[in-house]
């Protein structure tokens, strides 16, 4: 589920829109109690590395 940064990422070239949440889970972020589970924060760097591994075999990243 991504967070309300598409609003940014759709006015830039090349820009991502990524702010994962897990699914079945409470969405905490942004808020005054945020926080992210060890288990959950490890997911998502497994996710943005994938992420920056694709981006940066794009031809026109190139």
């Amino acid at each position: 589920m991504p967070t309300a940064g598409s609003t940014t990422a759709k006015l830039m070239p090349n820009a991502i829109n990524f702010g994962p949440a897990m699914p079945g889970k409470k969405y905490t972020a942004h808020n005054a109690k945020e926080f992210k589970e060890v288990a959950d924060l490890d997911a998502d760097m497994q996710m943005f590395t994938e992420m920056l591994v694709r981006v940066g075999n794009l031809k026109s990243m190139q």
